[in-house]
């Protein structure tokens, strides 16, 4: 199966990606390059080889090829998830899971941390953790002549719904965002229910500046967004709790080893594969990029690609 590819509604999903997104092909062709050097080192041959899978290097630089093809959007999602959302000491920090950042201000060339900013449209940004159970989006009225959007992006960097003027309208609604394993009752007062693929999801809110005295009345909008937790928005127990989680620190975008796939590992079990790709993700689990962990074999495979390319 070919990856998902965001479509482009009212903007690209990848603009909101870190302040590096302007150059995602040219550091996708890099880091493709650095892998496929790594692998004709006979790095993952080796090390697809102590985790008893026999492979030549011509078909571990085929498979690295594919899991960088596959995994890129994936570990570009988590880093701006991880820096956005859980990096509470770092610059790019937003707020946390499930917590609702507004940016009310209007963009100028000085800020660049989003690329192809929209000058009349401020923002707010939205982390979802959908593994607990769904989070319910509440938007207020507003006048018709006001566009607003909330753009919903998974973790493979696809835009899998919008709400706003263009699609649900300026009416008042309460929107319930569902992961994958979601199998609950939907209760009264919701809009309308959207499947997320991915365990974690992104919203980006644009609000429309009418302006330059309206930065209150778009300030005033903002405070009414609101982003609640099922059980509490039902006022009922929650019925699952997900493990806790000790996130990963992602790989610097800078780097173009075989760390990639490190991150790529640890944030494959947030994104359930269809079924479609399940020859894919068999053919990954070869060189050990697997959802699974693939007991100590894959720590020893690991530093045995490490050892032999020098890092």
């Amino acid at each position: 199966m070919i990856p998902k590819v965001g479509n482009n509604a009212d903007s690209v999903a990848g603009s909101f990606f870190g302040n590096r997104m302007d150059r995602s092909v040219i550091e996708m062709q890099r880091l493709f390059l650095a892998i496929v050097s790594c692998v004709a080192l006979t790095g993952l041959t080796d090390a697809a080889n102590v985790l008893g899978q026999e492979l030549t290097p011509v078909e571990a630089q085929t498979i690295a090829r594919e899991a960088t093809i596959y995994g890129y959007p994936i570990v570009e999602s988590y880093r701006t998830l991880h820096a956005f959302a859980i990096d509470r000491e770092g610059d790019e920090f937003k707020a946390p899971l499930n917590t609702l950042k507004h940016e009310a201000n209007v963009f100028t060339p000085a800020e660049n941390g989003v690329v192809t900013a929209n000058a009349d449209t401020p923002y707010s940004f939205l982390w979802m953790d959908l593994r607990d159970e769904p989070v319910v989006l509440g938007v207020p009225a507003m006048e018709e002549g006001r566009y607003y959007s909330i753009q919903l992006t998974d973790l493979f960097k696809f835009n899998f719904d919008y709400i706003g003027s263009r699609v649900t309208g300026n009416s008042a609604g309460q929107y319930l965002i569902a992961g994958p394993s979601w199998t609950g009752e939907t209760p009264a007062g919701i809009s309308k229910v959207i499947r997320c693929d991915t365990e974690f999801a992104f919203a980006i809110y644009r609000t429309q500046l009418l302006g330059p005295d309206d930065l209150e009345n778009v300030k005033d909008i903002q405070n009414q967004y609101t982003a609640t937790a099922l059980s509490e928005y039902a006022d009922r127990a929650k019925t699952d709790d997900a493990p806790d989680t000790v996130f990963s620190t992602p790989m610097p975008a800078e780097d173009s080893d075989l760390a990639f796939f490190s991150t790529l590992n640890f944030a494959l079990p947030f994104c359930p594969s269809d079924e479609s790709e399940q020859e894919l993700m068999t053919r990954l689990a070869r060189i050990g990029v697997s959802p699974i962990p693939i007991g100590t074999a894959s720590v020893i495979a690991t530093r045995l690609v490490i050892h032999r390319i020098g890092m």
